[in-house]
């Protein structure tokens, strides 16, 4: 075998080596990435899911009647709008019994694969694919106290696409250096050969007066230039090299519970201004960073309605995040059936809240519910009764004199300015939640 064909196959399986590991590296990190994406926003989806179950639902499916008649039946239509989980039914733990599907005859889990659930526990079941080809995968997890068992399906098809897509652009990448390559061995080999047939003649001449040692030194000169070719090699391969580290960065960013509560707090509890039912309101998280929390509002009449506003713990804690929105969805829903006190005091026990303030109102009338041990006056009756704002909020003693300062003096600035001016106002060490409410002159 030539030197010159052996430096022309040891650059070019250099080159595809190196693609070839490059691209194994950055199919792991970035496949590694999206799967945990995946998995993390399936288990919020089924710990959500769980959190709504109540005891008495499932008594009532036990009893014959059916999930749309529950408590659930608006829980699935919400789910369904907002198109995260497809599928959710309740089996009895142990026996595995369906109690209620929301897609009768679809497929269930052997009573096996849904057994010794522990709590707390999300277990992830074997993937299906439904009759229209939709891949899904089900979570089981306890609910209602471990009376029962509810499996969610959410749909995998854009996880598989982004692996195919993933798999797609590694697969180019490495085709890419493997023909860079091949040039790359066949130009090196070419240059390389001549000093060494030279090399060969002087050696040949040693000895002779036709030696000469500028003839040998150009033979430096050349494994100098191969050193300056292996350099056009480590720029041909920084593209894959870039993008395994930027897989490997980014792959950081859901990889703890803090990083995904953050995500989670943001995307599902922004501050937000509202009007309905007679009143407008704005609501906002105080701190930094600020804690799990939840506010909102719900209509139950052309001119009645309930607003409310809590605290279920630090704002790093993924449980506390989870349990906030589940509390909220609670609320928002409990407020149509139960007296006001009866669901905030539920609410309070079911969902662990450390803080909780509601309030209902029916034209110029305002009740409201407050938790033990809260700072600040209640929310007044009469502020509302005469259209000036009211605080529903849980906050630190300076926060809540500098809101009342500032409700004092700006009564009748609209929901949309109060998200503009009030954050600027408010010390950041103190956490809390603030929602403001204002009966409008419709009211």
């Amino acid at each position: 075998m030539t030197i010159r064909l052996q430096i022309f196959l040891f650059v070019a399986l250099l080159f595809a080596a190196l693609g070839a590991i490059s691209g194994a590296v950055a199919w792991r990190l970035e496949t590694n990435a999206i799967r945990r994406a995946l998995d993390n926003n399936a288990e919020a989806a089924a710990v959500t899911m769980a959190e709504f179950v109540d005891p008495a639902d499932v008594a009532a499916m036990k009893a014959g009647t059916p999930l749309t008649q529950t408590r659930l039946g608006p829980v699935w239509v919400r789910l369904q709008r907002w198109s995260v989980v497809r599928r959710f039914y309740l089996l009895e733990p142990g026996s595995g019994h369906l109690l209620d599907d929301t897609a009768p005859g679809s497929p269930l889990p052997a009573p096996a694969e849904v057994k010794d659930l522990g709590p707390g526990e999300v277990r992830p079941l074997a993937q299906r694919v439904t009759p229209s080809g939709q891949n899904r995968l089900p979570l089981a997890a306890l609910a209602a106290h471990g009376t029962a068992v509810v499996v969610v399906e959410i749909s995998i098809d854009d996880y598989l696409q982004a692996r195919a897509d993933i798999f797609s652009h590694v697969k180019a990448d490495v085709i890419l250096a493997a023909l860079v390559g091949l040039v790359v061995a066949g130009v090196l080999s070419r240059l390389v050969s001549r000093p060494i047939r030279r090399l060969g003649d002087v050696v040949e001449k040693i000895g002779t007066p036709a030696f000469s040692a500028e003839e040998a030194d150009s033979v430096i000169r050349e494994v100098a230039d191969l050193g300056n070719t292996f350099g056009v090699m480590h720029s041909v391969l920084g593209k894959t090299g870039e993008r395994a580290r930027r897989a490997l960065v980014e792959s950081d960013f859901y990889r703890t519970d803090v990083g995904l509560a953050a995500v989670f707090r943001r995307e599902l509890q922004p501050p937000k201004a509202w009007a309905g039912a007679g009143a407008e309101a704005a609501w906002l998280t105080v701190g930094a960073p600020p804690p799990s929390a939840l506010a909102g509002t719900t209509i139950l009449g052309p001119t009645s309605g309930a607003a409310f506003a809590g605290l279920s713990g630090s704002g790093s804690d993924l449980g506390a995040s989870v349990r906030a929105r589940a509390a909220a969805s609670f609320l928002a829903d409990a407020l149509h059936r139960k007296p006001l006190g009866s669901a905030a005091t539920e609410a309070e026990a079911l969902f662990g809240l450390s803080n909780l303030v509601a309030v209902r109102w029916e034209g110029e009338k305002l009740e409201h519910w407050r938790s033990g041990g809260g700072v600040g006056a209640a929310p007044d009756a009469a502020a509302w009764a005469a259209g000036r704002p009211v605080a529903v909020a849980c906050l630190g003693p300076v926060n809540w004199q500098r809101l009342e300062l500032y409700l004092a003096n700006f009564p009748g600035h609209a929901a949309e300015r109060v998200l503009v001016e009030l954050p600027p106002l408010l010390a950041a060490n103190e956490l809390g939640v603030i929602l403001v409410l204002r009966r409008t002159p419709a009211g």
